[in-house]
């Protein structure tokens, strides 16, 4: 017969032969011949701990009591739940996480932590004096994953919140699934302040078993599958042409056609300013007024305000591509597997794929998109690594999840394909094929610089008017002093 001591996540100790991933202890709580005591605890420290971490075999029927009673786990979810906490000694690294998160989530200075304040804290929060789980009751709608809760209407089954979905919980794994009840109050059987940690960025584990699948839901899971490999690949090819395509396309033509076309607008802008300069003076001679220079000058630098952003912005531009054409490359392999990682990434963690997804995974998005934008290689590789932990696998969704999950796919990769083909269609992606064309080039350049003769004869021309009424000014203005 197998020992009582497996945990659900109401923190009651059950008899079963199924196993589980994590082991823990909350002091000695059997007797002799394996008999559970009146008292289901002995320390505050209850822990959950990695059954290998001393390299043992754990044995779930051992019925001789050390200094602890070896409790099991299917999870840490449901340990967590339990109200259990990771162990400080063969679990170090899920322990500094649960207290990187609880700290703050609790209003605990992490720099003056005790551990005995986390086990107080979560003492007072898992039971009361009468030794009875303590549960409260909330909106399920601001519950995060990992969180185990109870419906109002079916008492005594414990359901997992993962993935937009409830689990039912099992001793063997989980059972039903449902779509998340959202608006709807229901009990919380997680202690409140592990549910903090949660919040504040804790993840925790959770094993889930394969299911059986109707053929109809597998239908619509390959469907999904496809719609985001196509949709992942579209936006690979989107975020390549703006960031990698556009950039050397634009690039190269401000080095080798841009800085013409810049001189030409400057110029352009000088006459401009000086046709306006001769217009304004005479209107006010028209007018059979005085010409004020000092509020005409002051009238052309006001209508010369978007023409001057203008030219500022050309400039930048010219400097960007500079810089841009100067940089370091990635070697052709090199780039390869960034587009590579890129799209593995996207499928995983694009927020236009997965539109519900955590503000970690959100978090992690953007700081994929900033490397890759960088050309950072090592920084994507790194972040493979990190998504991985973030990503664990999970069952299959229920058929109403899945049908909304394919309905949003295929208008999403139809809006999509339509920016692609505006992104196409669009300066400078129309130039793909002639900017590696050198008669092209010559030939873009030789009209620029014919068009900036003409403008240049235009000033001259202009010039010669302007200082002809400022010298009839002048003489005028002589005329009227005498």
């Amino acid at each position: 017969m197998p020992l009582q001591n497996r945990v659900t996540p109401y923190g009651t100790l059950i008899a079963t032969s199924a196993k589980g991933l994590f082991m823990g202890n909350r002091g000695v709580i059997h007797d002799k011949v394996g008999k559970l005591k009146d008292k289901h605890w002995q320390v505050k420290r209850w822990v959950t701990c990695d059954p290998n971490c001393d390299g043992q075999k754990r044995d779930p029927y051992n019925r001789q009591p050390k200094c602890y009673t070896e409790l099991f786990f299917l999870d840490e979810a449901t340990a967590l739940a339990a109200g259990h906490r990771p162990c400080k000694q063969c679990r170090i690294d899920d322990f500094k996480a649960f207290v990187h998160a609880w700290c703050p989530g609790n209003g605990v200075q992490e720099d003056t932590f005790k551990v005995e304040t986390l086990d107080n804290y979560l003492h007072d929060s898992r039971i009361d004096a009468e030794d009875k789980k303590i549960t409260y009751q909330i909106n399920c709608n601001d519950l995060p994953d990992g969180v185990f809760i109870e419906l109002l209407d079916e008492p005594g089954t414990a359901w997992l919140l993962w993935n937009s979905e409830i689990l039912q919980w099992r001793p063997e794994g989980y059972g039903e699934r449902r779509p998340k009840p959202l608006n709807t109050v229901v009990v919380v059987l997680t202690p409140k302040s592990t549910v903090k940690a949660f919040d504040a960025g804790y993840r925790t584990s959770v094993r889930l078993q394969a299911l059986q699948i109707h053929p109809e839901a597998a239908r619509l899971i390959e469907e999904v599958r496809l719609l985001r490999d196509q949709l992942a690949r579209l936006l690979q090819e989107r975020e390549d042409l703006t960031s990698i395509v556009i950039p050397n396309l634009e690039a190269h033509y401000y080095v080798t056609i841009g800085k013409y076309q810049y001189e030409l607008f400057c110029l352009e802008c000088e006459v401009r300013r000086i046709k306006r300069k001769i217009e304004m003076i005479q209107a006010s001679l028209n007018r059979m007024e005085e010409v004020n220079m000092d509020q005409i000058e002051k009238a052309l630098d006001t209508e010369q305000v978007a023409w001057t952003k203008l030219i500022d912005d050309m400039a930048h531009k010219l400097e960007m591509a500079k810089q841009w054409t100067s940089a370091e490359r990635l070697s052709d392999d090199e780039q390869k597997e960034l587009k590579k990682l890129y799209y593995e990434l996207a499928k995983k963690a694009h927020p236009d794929i997965h539109l519900e997804q955590s503000e970690r995974l959100n978090s992690i998005w953007l700081q994929i998109v900033s490397a890759y934008q960088c050309g950072n290689l090592e920084g994507m590789r790194a972040l493979a690594l990190l998504l991985d932990d973030c990503c664990d696998a999970t069952e299959p969704p229920a058929a109403a999840v899945l049908e909304d999950q394919h309905n949003r796919l295929k208008k999403q990769l139809e809006l999509i394909a339509q920016v692609l083909t505006t992104i196409q269609q669009s300066f400078p992606c129309t130039i793909k094929d002639q900017i590696n064309d050198q008669n092209w080039i010559d030939t873009q350049v030789s009209d620029i610089q014919e068009k900036q003769t003409q403008q240049s004869q235009l000033k001259e021309q202009l010039l010669i008017i302007l200082a002809g009424i400022i010298s009839g000014l002048a003489h005028d203005n002589q005329s009227h002093s005498h």
